[in-house]
């Protein structure tokens, strides 16, 4: 089933397990599509995949070039290829590193806050650098509703911090941001 509302999640340093928690504290299985930028090394696709799939309840894979989203996945950036969505696609590009990033956090929240607007919301875990910001503020720009991981919680709290100081985004522990995504989903 083609979503009605799009969730988009980046992560960096330390982010894996802000995002293994979210998924735990998410419940069951979302009324929207998720996509995941997590930086990660090449070659950790598989695995990476299976230990997501443990922590929650929805269908993780890695998608192909121009595959319809379906509600109830989650979608992962494949290592060195940025993840871009369109208003019912995700798509995959190989251009140039974004905040020395690929995939970009700030490449996936961009393309998303246009195509969806309203329908969207972005979170931003740990992670050490900008990428990430700049998406924010466009996801804020089209309308959608944005939360960070709080400073505390993260293991590297630089870019949540940066997020919350420039953009006054709510920062809020894993499990909040859980409640605060069902509560938007339901919405």
């Amino acid at each position: 089933m083609t979503p009605r509302r799009l969730v988009v999640i980046g992560a960096s340093l330390g982010g894996l397990e802000a995002v293994q928690g979210l998924l735990e504290t998410l419940g069951d299985a979302p009324s929207a599509a998720l996509l995941l930028v997590l930086h990660r090394a090449p070659g950790s696709g598989e695995l990476l995949l299976r230990l997501l799939e443990r922590h929650g309840r929805v269908a993780v894979r890695e998608p192909e070039a121009g595959e319809e989203l379906a509600t109830g996945t989650l979608y992962v950036a494949p290592a060195d290829y940025h993840l871009l969505v369109g208003p019912e696609r995700a798509e995959l590009s190989v251009g140039a590193p974004v905040s020395a990033a690929r995939p970009s956090i700030d490449v996936l929240f961009e393309s998303a806050g246009p195509n969806w607007g309203r329908n969207l919301a972005a979170v931003l875990l740990s992670g050490s650098s900008d990428d990430g910001l700049r998406g924010l503020r466009t996801v804020q720009e089209c309308g959608g509703a944005c939360w960070v991981q709080c400073s505390n919680e993260a293991e590297s709290s630089d870019a949540v911090t940066r997020a919350r100081e420039v953009l006054g985004v709510e920062a809020l522990p894993v499990a909040g941001l859980a409640e605060q995504l069902r509560a938007w989903m339901a919405g």
